[in-house]
C-alpha cells in the first residue's frame, strides 16, 4: 500500500509543477497493447523484436515520442532463441480519438481466429495536427502506418512474414535569407517495408537451434534501399551449454556494416552467462574500418525467484541510413553525409527484483562511450560527435487487481564540454491507473525532463551554406508534461473516454525549432471484440 501511495504522489506532484504473466497473456481492459507496462519477472530481459512477437503499442507514434536516443543501454537478449509463449489479442480492436487543435488519432487491429498454427494480423494507425502555426514553431504534421503480419507455427519452429507502409508529413520553417526557389520543401516521406523470418522453438530436447531474419525498407522520397539481415545457428547441450555462430549485415548499396558473432551461453544453478565477441567490418564509400566489441551478460540469482544481480558489457555499430534517420526524427532533411553510429562500449550493472509477481524493479548504473553519436542541428541536420557519460536509473512496476503503476527515472552525469548533445541530466516518467469495478479506468501520467544542450552551426542557423561555420550551443528547455484519461466501459466491448495531454501547456522541444502540441483535450471511443 505504501508503494502505491508513493507512486501516486509522484504523479500528482507533476500536475502541480499500466499480476503474474503466464506463457499466454489475454489482453484485458482498453486493449492494453502497451506490453512494457504489463508486469513481468525481470529475470531475462528481451529486446523488443516485432518480427517475433506481435507486441504492438498503438499509443506510440513518432509525433508524440520524444527524440529517440539509441545509446541508452538495454541489456541484450543474450542469444536467447527460445520464443515460447504468445499474446492473445481481441480479434478486432478499434480506437478513435479527437483532440482540440484538430488532432485526430485512430488505431485499429484485426486478428482473425485461425487456430494455434496460424496467426494473421492487419493493423493501422494515424495521428495528425492540422491547426498548427509554423511561425510559432508548431507546424502541421501527420503520421500514418498500415501493415499485415502472418505467422505459421510448426512443431519445432515458426515462420513469419509481413509488409508495411509508413507515411510521415512535416511542415518546415521558411528561411528568411533564402529566395523562394531555395526554400526547404515540406517533408512527405513514404517508406515501404517487408520482412521474413524463421526461428526454432526450444522444447527441451532440440540439439540444433537457429534464427533467421531478413528485413527490407524502401525510403521512397530519398530513393534508398535498406537491407538488414541476421542469421544465428548453434547447438544446445542438455539445455546447459549453447554454442552459436551469428552473422549480421546492414546494407544500403554503397555502404554496409557486417558483423560476425561467435557466442556461448551457460545456464546452470543460479547462473546465466552469455558471452560473445562482435567482429565488425564497415564500409563507407571508399573508407573501410574494422573493430572488435564485447557482448557479455552475467546474471546471478541471489534470492530464489526474487533478486538477481547482473552485469553487462555491450557494443554496437549501426549503419547510418536515411530510413533509420527518418524513423528517429521525422523532421530530418535529406542526408548528404550520413555516417555510421558507433558505440564500442556500453557497461551496465545493478539489481533486479520481483516480489510475488506484483511488484518488480531494476536499479542500475553504468558508463557509455560513443565514438560517433547522432544528434541534430536545427531540427533537421544530422551531426556526429565522440563522447562518453555515466548514468544511473531505476524502473519500477506494480500491478494489482485494482491498481497498476509504473515509475522510471534516469540520471545522466554529463562531462563539462563533453559533446553529449540533446541529452538531459534527468528524465523521469510515471503512470498510475486505477480500476473501479472494471467499469471506470482513471489514468494519471507525467513525463519530466530537465533542459539539455543542442549544438548547431552558424550556417545552419542562417540557412546560408556559404557562411563561415562556427559552433553555436542552444538550449532545449526542460518541461513537466502531465496528462490524464478517464475511460468508462459501457459494455465489455465498448468504452468511451475523455483525455488531456500537456495539461500545463508547456513548450516541449525534442528537436530544435519544432515543438510539440500544447494543451490538448478530447474524447474517444474504443471497440474491442
Amino acid at each position: 500500500m505504501k508503494r502505491i501511495i508513493v507512486i501516486s504522489i509522484f504523479s500528482l506532484w507533476c500536475l502541480s509543477l499500466d499480476a503474474q504473466i503466464n506463457s499466454t497473456v489475454e489482453v484485458q481492459k482498453d486493449f492494453e497493447a502497451k506490453m512494457d507496462h504489463i508486469l513481468k519477472k525481470p529475470t531475462d530481459p528481451v529486446c523488443s523484436d516485432t518480427l517475433r512477437h506481435f507486441e504492438l503499442n498503438f499509443d506510440y507514434l513518432i509525433s508524440d515520442r520524444k527524440y529517440s536516443d539509441l545509446y541508452d543501454f538495454t541489456p541484450m537478449a543474450a542469444a536467447d532463441l527460445n520464443h515460447n509463449g504468445d499474446i492473445l489479442y481481441p480479434w478486432l480492436y478499434a480506437d478513435l480519438k479527437y483532440g482540440s487543435t484538430v488532432a485526430p488519432e485512430l488505431s485499429f487491429r484485426i486478428q482473425p481466429r485461425l487456430g494455434e498454427k496460424h496467426s494473421l494480423v492487419f493493423r493501422g494507425r494515424h495521428t495528425s495536427l492540422w491547426e498548427g502555426n509554423i511561425d510559432d514553431n508548431l507546424g502541421n504534421r501527420s503520421d500514418s502506418d498500415a501493415g499485415a503480419d502472418y505467422r505459421f507455427h510448426f512443431r519445432r519452429g515458426e515462420v513469419q512474414t509481413g509488409v508495411s507502409f509508413t507515411n510521415s508529413f512535416r511542415q518546415l520553417h521558411t528561411v528568411a535569407r533564402l529566395p523562394e526557389e531555395q526554400q526547404p520543401e515540406d517533408i512527405n516521406s513514404n517508406i515501404l517495408g517487408a520482412y521474413i523470418s524463421s526461428h526454432s522453438l526450444d522444447d527441451g530436447t532440440s540439439l540444433f537451434c537457429y534464427n533467421v531474419d531478413l528485413k527490407y525498407h524502401r525510403t521512397m522520397d530519398l530513393s534508398e534501399n535498406f537491407l538488414d539481415g541476421t542469421i544465428d545457428m548453434g547447438v544446445s547441450l542438455k539445455n546447459t551449454h549453447r554454442f552459436l555462430l551469428g552473422a549480421h549485415i546492414q546494407n544500403t548499396g554503397n555502404r554496409s556494416v557486417m558483423e560476425a558473432v561467435p557466442q556461448y551461453r551457460f545456464t546452470g544453478g543460479r547462473w546465466k552467462i552469455d558471452a560473445a565477441a562482435v567482429f565488425t567490418f564497415a564500409t563507407e564509400q571508399v573508407d573501410r574500418t574494422s573493430m572488435i566489441m564485447p557482448r557479455v551478460h552475467l546474471s546471478f540469482e541471489a534470492v530464489r525467484n526474487s533478486l538477481w544481480i547482473f552485469a553487462c558489457a555491450d557494443g554496437r555499430n549501426s549503419l547510418g541510413s536515411a530510413y533509420r534517420l527518418r524513423m528517429l526524427n521525422p523532421w530530418a532533411a535529406a542526408p548528404s553525409d550520413l555516417k555510421n553510429e558507433c558505440i564500442p562500449l556500453m557497461a551496465n550493472g545493478g539489481l533486479r527484483g520481483n516480489i510475488s509477481d506484483v511488484f518488480s524493479f531494476e536499479l542500475s548504473g553504468g558508463w557509455t562511450y560513443a565514438r560517433s553519436r547522432l544528434s541534430f542541428e536545427s531540427g533537421q541536420t544530422a551531426r556526429y560527435d565522440e563522447c562518453d557519460w555515466f548514468h544511473a536509473g531505476t524502473t519500477m512496476y506494480l500491478s494489482t487487481e485494482k491498481v497498476t503503476a509504473r515509475l522510471g527515472a534516469r540520471y545522466n552525469i554529463l562531462p563539462e564540454g563533453g559533446k553529449v548533445y540533446m541529452k538531459p541530466e534527468l528524465e523521469a516518467d510515471a503512470s498510475v491507473t486505477a480500476n473501479i469495478r472494471q467499469r471506470w479506468f482513471i489514468t494519471i501520467n507525467c513525463d519530466l525532463c530537465t533542459e539539455s544542450t543542442a549544438a548547431t552551426t552558424t550556417s545552419s542557423v542562417s540557412g546560408n551554406p556559404d557562411d563561415v561555420e562556427s559552433l553555436v550551443l542552444r538550449t532545449l528547455p526542460g518541461y513537466v508534461n502531465p496528462g490524464a484519461e478517464v475511460a468508462y466501459h459501457v459494455t465489455p466491448f465498448l468504452s468511451v473516454s475523455i483525455f488531456g495531454k500537456n495539461l500545463l501547456n508547456r513548450d516541449i522541444y525534442h528537436v530544435l525549432d519544432y515543438r510539440e502540441k500544447g494543451i490538448t483535450v478530447g474524447a474517444g471511443v474504443c471497440l474491442k471484440l
